[in-house]
C-alpha cells in the first residue's frame, strides 16, 4: 500500500511540477550587448530575470515556453546598474506577446516617478535619477510581479533598456545646435 501511495505522490509530483508554464531564455539567440543576465526558473510560470548593465545598450532576451504550455509568465528582477552612468527613465518592450502588465517597481538610490505603460511596453520615470539599479516585481516576495501573456508554446522577445541622463556637455552641443538652427531660419527669412 505505502509503495501505490508514493507513487501516486511522485506521479502528482511530476504532472504538477514538471513544466506548466514553464519558461527559459534562449541566450544563443538572445543579445545582450556586453551586459550580463543571470535566470532562475522558480517553477511552473515563474522566472527570475536579473540583468547587470555594464552599459547603456538594450538586452534583448528570446523567451521560450515548452510545448503545450499556456504561455504565462510572472517574472521579477534584479536589475544592477554597473555603467557608472545615472537612468533618466527604465523601458520594458514585449515583441510577439499579447501583453505586458506591470508589476511593482522599487529604485535603489532614487525613487519611481511614474510609470507609463502601453499593451506592449512600460516605462519607469525616475526623478532624481536612478544610479544602483531597480528591483522589478516581487523578487524579495512584497509587490507585484510582471505578467506576459504570450499564448500557448509561444516565444517572445523581452527588452530591457535604461534611459541614461544626457551629460552636461550633450545637452549644451544639443542646446548650441538648436540655437544654430534658429539663427539659421532667422536670417534666411530677413533675406
Amino acid at each position: 500500500m505505502q509503495s501505490v501511495v508514493t507513487k501516486l505522490l511522485f506521479a502528482a509530483a511530476i504532472a504538477f511540477g514538471s513544466g506548466a508554464n514553464a519558461a527559459s531564455i534562449d541566450f544563443a539567440a538572445s543579445t545582450l550587448r556586453g551586459n550580463t543576465v543571470l535566470a532562475t526558473d522558480l517553477g511552473p510560470g515563474l522566472l527570475a530575470i536579473d540583468p547587470h548593465f555594464t552599459s547603456a545598450a538594450p538586452i534583448d532576451l528570446l523567451i521560450v515556453f515548452a510545448a503545450g504550455d499556456a504561455g504565462s509568465l510572472a517574472w521579477n528582477a534584479l536589475v544592477d546598474n554597473l555603467t557608472g552612468e545615472v537612468w533618466s527613465a527604465f523601458s520594458i518592450e514585449v515583441f510577439d506577446a499579447n501583453a505586458l502588465v506591470a508589476g511593482s517597481v522599487v529604485a535603489n538610490a532614487g525613487a519611481v516617478a511614474s510609470i507609463a505603460t502601453t499593451i506592449a511596453s512600460a516605462t519607469i520615470h525616475f526623478d532624481p535619477a536612478e544610479a544602483a539599479g531597480i528591483d522589478l516585481g516581487a523578487p524579495f516576495g512584497a509587490g507585484a510581479d510582471w505578467l506576459v501573456e504570450a499564448g500557448a508554446g509561444a516565444t517572445f522577445r523581452l527588452r530591457l533598456a535604461p534611459v541614461a541622463v544626457p551629460e552636461p556637455a550633450s545637452l549644451l552641443m544639443l542646446a548650441l545646435g538648436v540655437a544654430a538652427i534658429s539663427a539659421g531660419r532667422r536670417t534666411q527669412i530677413i533675406r
